[in-house]
This record gives structure tokens, C-alpha cells and sequence, in this order.
């Protein structure tokens, strides 16, 4: 049996899906030999990855899209910056204020996160729980060298909310995102519900026939999938293909 693409998984990381998609119908095609059925299912897998790259290209394209993930990036490396400013004052035994107020701030990243999250509406509610502990806590910032960090993140947030706010206003216009979204769902379900279930039949009817094809596939989806639950545990927002050598995946099954 064939393993189901996991659609959660596979939230904002729609580059990484295509990968994975295009190389598990290209194993389809050079594995085995696919009946006009299968070779229906197959075509129709292929329009749905076409239509997903191509938003995919849409998105990427966008001048708000552009600016809003330098914005986004500027407050990641501030965010991160923050968090290790904390860590490095910790270390200030020769000043124990500075010492002590370190430890009250850095408890409270710690809580809220100790990386920036992945998704930018979780990153801005991250954000915004962030600013209004600290700011209940302003005495901690005198004589301490975080002020200018923490100042400046706030001044990212808001300067990436203004750009989120133009991103959507943009999208609701020319429906980006909800094709793409769209795109990737139809996409899955396309793989899950039609060439995977017909692949599954022709198999049992078949015996041996689609083994080595079926042994691919699931180590491409397994593999992949492993990468992505990292990722999101880690809130790598990184969305780059999962390369494993064609040669090897037999042996990583």
C-alpha cells in the first residue's frame, strides 16, 4: 500500500510539496509501466502540479510578496538577536543588575519561544505577546543592552504588518493565495484520492508488478515528510526541495 500525503504537513511549504509531488509521478512513469487508467490519473496528477507551480510563480512575483519577506526576515534576525543579547547578559556575573534583569526577560522568551515561529500570523501573535510582557516590565530595560534590539523589533513588526496589510489587500484582488492554497489541496487530493487509489488497485490486481514503484514513493513521502515535521518542530520556515538519491531510496524504505 501506497502512503497518503499528509496535508498538514505541507502548510506554506508548497515549493517543498511540488518537489516531492513531481518526483513521485516521475518514479510512477519510469517504475513501472502505467495502464490507460493509471495513465489518465497520472496526466490529471501532472495538470495539478502545473497549476500549483504556476501560483507558486504568482506568489513569488509579488512586489508586496518580495517585501514582506525581507520585513519578515529583518524581524527574525531581530527576534533572534534579542534572545541571544539576553543569553550573553546572563553571563554578566560582574553585573549582577544586568545579570538578574537578563534572567527575568530571557524567562519570558523562553516561554513565549525561544526562535521566531514559522507561520507569520504565529510569529506576529508570538510578537505581540512578547511586546506586552516586556513592556509591563520597563524597569528591567535601565542599564540594560537590549533597548536598541528590542526597539528596533517592534519597529520590524510594525513595518511588516504594515507590508502584511498590502499583501492581503493585494491578494484579495487578484486571488493569490487562495489559489495557491486551493492548488495545493487539489493537488494532494489528487495524488491521495485518484492516482494513489488506482495505483493501490492496479497493484493487488498486478502482484509484483508495481512493487519497486510503490517502495519508491513511500520512501520519497516518508522522507520528505520527516524533513517537514523537523522543519515545523524547529519553526524552519525553510522551503526547499528533500533530495534523496533515487539509487538509495530503495535502502532507506
Amino acid at each position: 500500500m501506497i502512503k497518503k500525503i499528509t496535508k498538514k504537513v505541507f502548510n506554506y511549504y508548497w515549493k517543498t510539496l511540488a518537489s516531492m509531488v513531481s518526483r513521485v509521478l516521475s518514479t510512477v512513469k519510469t517504475k513501472s509501466t502505467p495502464s490507460e487508467a493509471l495513465g489518465k490519473n497520472l496526466e490529471k496528477s501532472e495538470e495539478a502540479l502545473a497549476a500549483l507551480n504556476n501560483a507558486i510563480t504568482r506568489v513569488r512575483r509579488n512586489e508586496f510578496t518580495i517585501q514582506a519577506n525581507a520585513a519578515d526576515a529583518n524581524r527574525d534576525a531581530l527576534y533572534r538577536a534579542l534572545a541571544l543579547r539576553l543569553e550573553s547578559d546572563l553571563l554578566c556575573y560582574y553585573n549582577p543588575q544586568v545579570q538578574q534583569s537578563a534572567k527575568e526577560l530571557y524567562e519570558i522568551i523562553v516561554n513565549i519561544g525561544r526562535k521566531p515561529k514559522s507561520s507569520n500570523n504565529d510569529e506576529s501573535n508570538q510578537l505581540a505577546n512578547l511586546f506586552k510582557k516586556f513592556d509591563e516590565r520597563l524597569e528591567l530595560f535601565r542599564n540594560n543592552s537590549i533597548e536598541d534590539i528590542y526597539n528596533n523589533l517592534k519597529i520590524a513588526e510594525s513595518e511588516f504588518l504594515d507590508i502584511q496589510e498590502k499583501v492581503i489587500v493585494n491578494y484579495k484582488e487578484k486571488k493569490i493565495i487562495p489559489s495557491v492554497r486551493e492548488a495545493a489541496d487539489n493537488l494532494i487530493d489528487q495524488i491521495n484520492e485518484k492516482l494513489f487509489s488506482r495505483l493501490n488497485m492496479e497493484a493487488e490486481d498486478k502482484p509484483g508488478q508495481y512493487d519497486e514503484a510503490i517502495a519508491l514513493i513511500n520512501g520519497i513521502i516518508e522522507k520528505t515528510e520527516n524533513v517537514q515535521r523537523a522543519r515545523i518542530a524547529r519553526n524552519d520556515s525553510t522551503d526547499e526541495p528533500v533530495e534523496t538519491p533515487q539509487e538509495n531510496e530503495l535502502q532507506q524504505v
